[in-house]
């Protein structure tokens, strides 16, 4: 197993941060929290240095706590109902999630995976190997269940491999729930997509399975509708970063070169750090004010830390070729002209909002505007019944699909959401699958 330590706090550092804990009555952590970790409880086993038994209370609700720990927007869930954060600083709950995850294998050098409970010979295959699909996996599999996972891609996690920059999620931190659920009789197959003998509805009809799960996830770029949007140079955000991730970009072909992304949600701004890990000079354009921007506050300031450049209210309009090979966008750049009377603003509402076009040069254009559901999943199965945006459609409360015997959570029902949704959609589905096994 690869170090660490690196990553999560030492010993010391955990116990001095969890005596922080106030233990209040109420608990306002835990309604901050969407797995409803019990917050108080597995921070007083740190302080009391009985880490097996924090990772045991944390593990009844979180079933990645280690990858949740790293990319869940604390400061604006469980940190952010933080009574500590009244009084100075939240405590840093999800350094801690990280901590109870990985003290035991790796700083005490021993490997504690868990143990199925029963053995059953009903089989499950997962389609999809991001949040849900681990999470899913790792519940039907401590219950007995014989599980195997197919993913389309070379590599294991879904979007917390390909989507996610090493950066936010080390993966040595996904290697190892993956090794847990291989542990634990998992079985994976990767590159689907280029396995002729991969049919899932024959797998049905032939009952190789007793159920699916699909899990997907929301991969397929939203466009941006502007000419020039297909030209050499041009990236969607998923597939920058999938790229990046795969280690497929060299860093002489971006460095010192002007790169911009357009957008103002966290892929946007994880494309733009990743360019800027590659040597590019980058500027990030959003079509509002930066009040209005839906990436996490802190994901900005380090941005802005490491010399991203932002520039507001421009909305793209089209992409040239130039000559040299460089591309031209031009964009409305958008200002306020308030009506004036006597030389005094009367009325706020009397603000006119201006256009102008301005245009800039630049090497890479990166489009970062959302994301959506593949539009093949419904050839995953026939008569899979999809809704109008291209998601799954399922039963809300047990992620039934139209389909008997086939269930979906995830991205690919909910469209793009965190990873903790998903990792919960999938822990709620296995629940599901167990009765519907059983």
């Amino acid at each position: 197993m690869e170090n660490l330590n690196k990553f999560i706090y030492s010993k010391n550092e955990a116990i001095n941060e969890a005596k922080r804990c106030l233990n209040c009555k109420n608990k306002p952590c835990i309604d901050g929290c969407p797995a409803k970790n019990n917050i108080p409880e597995f921070i007083k086993k740190i302080a009391e240095e009985k880490f097996e038994q924090a990772k045991k209370i944390i593990s009844k609700t979180n079933s990645l706590p280690g990858i949740c720990g790293k990319v869940c927007p604390h400061e604006i869930q469980c940190q952010n109902k933080c009574t500590r954060k009244f009084k100075g600083k939240a405590l840093e709950i999800g350094k801690l999630e990280s901590f109870v995850t990985y003290f035991n294998c790796e700083l005490n050098k021993k490997n504690h995976f868990i143990k199925k409970t029963k053995n059953y010979k009903k089989k499950v295959a997962i389609i999809g190997s991001g949040p849900s699909g681990l999470s899913c996996a790792k519940e039907l599999a401590l219950k007995g269940i014989h599980v195997t996972i197919f993913d389309s891609m070379p590599l294991l996690g879904g979007m917390l491999t390909y989507g996610i920059p090493a950066y936010r999620l080390p993966r040595e931190i996904i290697h190892y729930e993956i090794e847990i659920l291989r542990s634990l009789g998992v079985k994976f197959i990767t590159k689907t997509k280029n396995k002729k003998n991969i049919n899932f509805n024959e797998m049905k009809k032939n009952k190789k399975f007793d159920a699916f799960f699909i899990c997907t996830g929301a991969w397929a770029p939203k466009k941006i509708e502007i000419s020039g949007e297909n030209l050499p140079n041009v990236f969607s955000g998923t597939k920058f970063l999938r790229q990046f991730n795969s280690g497929m970009f060299k860093h002489e072909n971006f460095n010192k070169k002007n790169l911009s992304v357009i957008g103002g949600g966290n892929v946007a701004i994880d494309s733009a750090r990743c360019a800027k890990q590659l040597g590019s000079n980058v500027t990030v354009f959003y079509r509002q004010n930066e009040e209005k921007m839906p990436a996490w506050q802190d994901e900005i300031k380090f941005a802005k830390a490491e010399g991203i450049n932002f520039k507001f209210q421009m909305i793209p309009k089209n992409i040239i070729k130039n000559k040299n090979k460089t591309l031209k966008v031009t964009f409305f750049k958008k200002t306020n002209k308030k009506e004036e009377k006597n030389k005094k603003i009367v009325d706020e509402t009397e603000t006119q909002i201006i256009y102008s076009e301005t245009q800039i040069e630049t090497n890479f254009l990166i489009y970062a505007i959302g994301q959506t559901v593949d539009p093949n999943t419904a050839e995953i199965f026939e008569n899979l019944l999809l809704d109008k945006n291209g998601c799954i459609l399922i039963e809300k409360e047990t992620g039934k699909t139209s389909i008997d015997g086939i269930f979906a959570g995830g991205d690919v029902v909910t469209g793009p959401e965190t990873v903790v949704l998903a990792m919960i959609s999938g822990k709620n589905v296995s629940d599901v699958i167990l009765q519907y096994l059983e």
